[in-house]
């Protein structure tokens, strides 16, 4: 399901931005499958439906064939650099089951990329090279050099190319015909900030529209350097709680206490747990998850730490089963990020 949602996902606002289709059967097919998709999440949880980690969200002004294919899937999409003639620049790569596409973001007011790229896996190759966390792309006449944040993401990336190109070459001839089909044109992502304060409302509001787009992968990815894959969203699927935690900033004093839910690799923070509309929301995606050392001075029991860059949050538990099922649940949906549960020496 998850797949066929990412597609028709994509393919809802891709017919979204030409009025003249507007009334397709798949809008009605995608909206069939988001409450399914959201029904299915909310079996432990009463606000886990109410938010939706979105997927890629691509879009086109010619003439498009439809994202959504029964042989195409998606398999990871992410931030790398690309080496050009002006050196390293950043690129978002979304890698399907049939092909490779690259896009650069483009002056917008809103989070806006134009494909620059669209390889068939059948023509594809990959070799890691120097300097560190590169590899280079090749296909047909054409080859270019990528670098990813890390050794562990490059690593990533080669595994899923390489399963992707073998997986294609050994299908079936009839399935590249998805190729002929002119997919994408711009890829658009509207979101501000991955933390938004929001206004209360019911959740199709703008505003809780807003906070879905502001918790988008291809969001999350471009401003954090990362890559997510099918599988971990499969697997952040689960893991999903939710229940009240004191939260910390780093700067702050004082702990506030809120009801959180955790879903699809985000937190979603909530006065209490009969708001409908959260305050504020938190991807998980980059994130590492620790406990705090002496060096962060918190003097309190069953608290973790997160962080990502200069960015740190603190977490505590009402209980000691609250605070152990919390780092369970965030560790091991949060694989993608590989977040270790270092000894705490505080007492």
């Amino acid at each position: 399901m998850e797949n066929t949602y990412k597609l028709l996902e994509i393919q809802r606002d891709l017919i979204g931005f030409n009025p003249d289709i507007n009334s397709s059967s798949d809008l009605s097919q995608y909206s069939h499958l988001q409450n399914e998709r959201n029904h299915n999440n909310n079996n432990n949880h009463d606000n886990d439906n109410k938010q939706t980690f979105s997927s890629t969200i691509i879009c086109g002004s010619h003439s498009l064939g439809p994202i959504y294919h029964p042989n195409r899937q998606f398999i990871r999409e992410g931030w790398l650099q690309k080496l050009s003639k002006k050196g390293y620049q950043p690129r978002m790569f979304f890698l399907l089951s049939d092909q490779l596409i690259y896009a650069s973001r483009i002056m917008s007011s809103h989070l806006q990329f134009k494909v620059h790229g669209q390889f068939s896996l059948q023509d594809l190759m990959v070799e890691e090279v120097e300097p560190a966390h590169s590899f280079t792309i090749y296909s047909g006449n054409r080859c270019f050099l990528v670098a990813a944040s890390s050794d562990w993401q490059r690593d990533r990336w080669l595994e899923d190319i390489s399963r992707a190109i073998l997986a294609a070459k050994t299908r079936p001839s009839s399935s590249t015909s998805i190729m002929n089909e002119s997919i994408v044109n711009n890829i658009e992502n509207h979101n501000d900030a991955s933390m938004k304060t929001l206004k209360s409302g019911s959740f199709e509001s703008d505003s809780a529209q807003i906070l879905q787009r502001a918790v988008t992968s291809v969001h999350v990815c471009w401003h954090r350097c990362f890559t997510l894959s099918m599988q971990d969203i499969l697997r952040a699927n689960e893991y999903q709680t939710s229940g009240y935690l004191l939260r910390k900033f780093k700067n702050s004093n004082g702990w506030q206490r809120l009801w959180v839910v955790f879903t699809q690799l985000c937190l979603f923070f909530y006065k209490s747990y009969r708001d409908e509309c959260p305050l504020a929301s938190l991807p998980l995606l980059g994130y590492t998850i620790s406990k705090p050392g002496p060096e962060d001075q918190i003097r309190r029991d069953n608290v973790l730490k997160m962080q990502f860059k200069n960015h740190v949050y603190f977490f505590r538990g009402e209980t000691r089963h609250s605070f152990e099922r919390w780092v369970e649940y965030l560790s091991c949906a949060a694989g993608a990020s590989r977040p270790s549960i270092i000894p705490s020496t505080n007492k």
